[in-house]
């Protein structure tokens, strides 16, 4: 920054807006460096907003939350117009759809344990087993699951050896085109089981993975952070207590909320077809609400955002 610029801001006449879109943890990548920054140019914490989409962050002095994926994926899809537009009330072939594409320790685990309890075959099922670095670390470290099960290593390293699972012929950049919509996995399936971007306590983060069922009028459960539907019901969604226990979504602890979500998971892969029929009457005009009220206009989410950066 030039120094006139930068008088200016000591002065108060602006502030520095970082807009990030990803729900990371702050500490340290985040703090660590806006302190970093803050000392080399003489400036304090007030002088700076920080716009994310953690919204364990919402509080934080400076920090202001943001649903970016909800936004953009809605915007995306009202130009597309290419989702699932009716509720399939009738028997349908598969009792899940799970679609993971990068590779993580927790979402090894998760999925392998569908692997283990013979599930794989009851949905649509995909691991592909995609690998990329990122800085983040926390509950992708194996060393914070060693104590989860006994003969956890041993079977994460037979799931290794199935990988890659797959249910479609798209090419791994294909699996990250929001636009393309495989009406199948939402009409041919009960339930969603959703494997988020995090699972830690220290984020609390919804991506387009939790918004495609919303937005395709299908059922499902957030492998994720804590506090998750919690987050979409703040946002203005209704979830599924009714007729699934969603108590998982309170464990703080990550060993209770994966062995609740793996509980969840089987049991709703051994229900019979005529108990999910009958589910799927009674969550459709839950499903029809989600799927209007993300569909509509979210001028006012941009509205609350323009207004918190005000000063």
């Amino acid at each position: 920054m030039d120094p006139t610029s930068l008088a200016r801001l000591k002065r108060g006449d602006f502030r520095i807006l970082f807009y990030y879109s990803e729900g990371d943890n702050p500490d340290p990548e985040i703090y660590t460096s806006m302190d970093r920054m803050l000392q080399t140019h003489g400036l304090t914490l007030d002088q700076v907003k920080f716009v994310t989409a953690n919204y364990k962050l919402r509080n934080k002095p400076s920090f202001v939350y943001f649903p970016d994926d909800e936004v953009y994926y809605r915007y995306l899809h009202i130009l597309e117009n290419n989702y699932v537009k009716e509720h399939n009330p009738q028997k349908r072939n598969k009792k899940f759809t799970c679609l993971i594409r990068a590779d993580k320790v927790w979402r090894k685990i998760y999925a392998n344990f569908i692997y283990q309890l013979q599930l794989v075959d009851d949905g649509y099922f995909s691991y592909t087993g995609y690998k990329y670095e990122t800085s983040h670390c926390g509950l992708d470290d194996i060393d914070q699951w060693q104590d989860y099960d006994d003969t956890l290593v041993p079977d994460l390293l037979g799931f290794e050896l199935q990988i890659p699972f797959k249910c479609d012929e798209l090419s791994d950049n294909e699996h990250n085109n929001h636009k393309l919509i495989d009406h199948k996995f939402y009409t041919d399936a009960y339930f969603n089981f959703v494997v988020e971007t995090h699972f830690d306590n220290d984020t609390c983060f919804l991506t387009e993975k939790t918004f495609k069922p919303i937005l395709n009028l299908q059922p499902f459960i957030i492998a994720g952070n804590p506090g998750s539907l919690a987050l979409l019901k703040d946002l203005g969604y209704k979830t599924f207590e009714d007729v699934i226990k969603e108590s998982y979504d309170l464990h703080t602890d990550h060993r209770k909320r994966m062995s609740e979500l793996i509980k969840i998971s089987y049991d709703l892969c051994k229900l019979s077809d005529t108990h999910h029929m009958r589910i799927q009457s009674i969550l459709a005009d839950i499903l029809q609400y989600n799927q209007k009220h993300f569909l509509a206009p979210k001028a006012n989410r941009i509205n609350k955002l323009l207004n918190e950066l005000e000063y």
